[in-house]
C-alpha cells in the first residue's frame, strides 16, 4: 500500500474508533485534549520506516472535518467533508470516495462521536516532559497501535504521533508547528471542499507549498 495512504488511513481508524476503553477517566482526558485542538492547522514531518521523509499540511476542523495535503512530488490531496473522505490525485486526476458513517470512517476525527464503539483502548504514561497516549485495538488479531504525543508542560500542545506495527515504528509523525484557528475562519472557507469548478479552475490545493502540475490522463502521456 502507498505509504501515504497506510498513514492516513491508520492514523483515521485509530482516531475515529477511539471507543471507552480500559479507564474511562484516560479516554475522556484524550477526547478532552482533541476537542480543545480544534480547529488547528498543522505543519509536519513524516518519517517513514526507511527514514524517508515528506513533509504535510494538515487543518482539522472537527465534526468530521479535516484536509491533509503533502508537500510535492506528491499531489495527493485527502479531504473529510463530514459525510465522506476524499482522496484526489491531482496528477491523474483521480477522486476516490469514503463514506464516513459506514464502518471506520463514520465519525472522522469528531470526538462527540467518539464513544459509539468498544473496539479500542487507551492507556497512557507520562515520559520525560512527554504525555503519551497509546491506543490499540481490544482484537489482538490487529497488530497496529497509535502513540499519540502532547506536552506535559503546555497543555494540550500536540507533539506527533507514532504507528507501530508488531511493536516497530513504521511511521513516525513530527509538529513542527500548529496553530488553533478560530471558528469564523472556517466558516466561509473551501478547505472541506472538492468541486468539478475547482479541478478546472486549479483551486484544489490550499497549503503552503507550490507546485506545478501537468496533469497525466489514461494514456499515461502529460497533458
Amino acid at each position: 500500500m502507498n505509504i501515504i495512504l497506510k498513514f492516513i488511513l491508520i492514523f483515521i481508524f485509530f482516531f475515529i474508533t477511539l471507543s471507552k476503553g480500559i479507564s474511562e477517566e484516560v479516554h475522556q482526558e484524550l477526547l478532552n485534549k482533541l476537542e480543545a485542538l480544534y480547529p488547528i492547522e498543522i505543519n509536519f514531518v513524516q518519517i517513514n520506516n526507511n527514514n524517508k521523509k515528506i513533509n504535510g499540511w494538515m487543518i482539522i476542523g472537527g465534526k468530521g472535518l479535516a484536509r491533509t495535503e503533502f508537500e510535492p512530488p506528491n499531489n495527493l490531496v485527502i479531504i473529510a467533508d463530514g459525510k465522506w473522505i476524499i482522496f484526489h490525485d491531482a496528477l491523474y486526476d483521480r477522486t476516490t470516495y469514503l463514506p464516513l458513517n459506514k464502518g471506520a470512517f463514520k465519525a472522522l476525527l469528531n470526538p462527540s462521536k467518539l464513544n459509539d464503539d468498544k473496539n479500542l483502548k487507551i492507556t497512557k504514561e507520562v515520559k520525560v516532559n512527554n504525555l503519551i497516549f497509546k491506543i490499540s485495538a481490544n482484537d489482538t488479531s490487529v497488530n497496529d497501535e497509535l502513540l499519540v504525543y502532547f506536552d506535559l508542560e503546555e497543555e494540550n500542545n500536540l507533539l506527533g504521533w507514532e504507528i507501530v506495527r508488531n511493536k516497530d515504528v513504521e511511521i513516525k509523525v513530527l509538529v513542527n508547528n500548529s496553530k488553533k484557528l478560530k471558528e469564523n475562519t472556517l466558516k466561509n472557507s473551501s478547505y472541506f471542499i472538492l468541486s468539478e469548478d475547482m479541478k478546472k479552475q486549479k483551486k484544489i490545493f490550499k497549503g503552503p507549498f507550490k507546485r506545478s502540475i501537468k496533469k497525466i490522463p489514461n494514456h499515461g502521456k502529460p497533458m
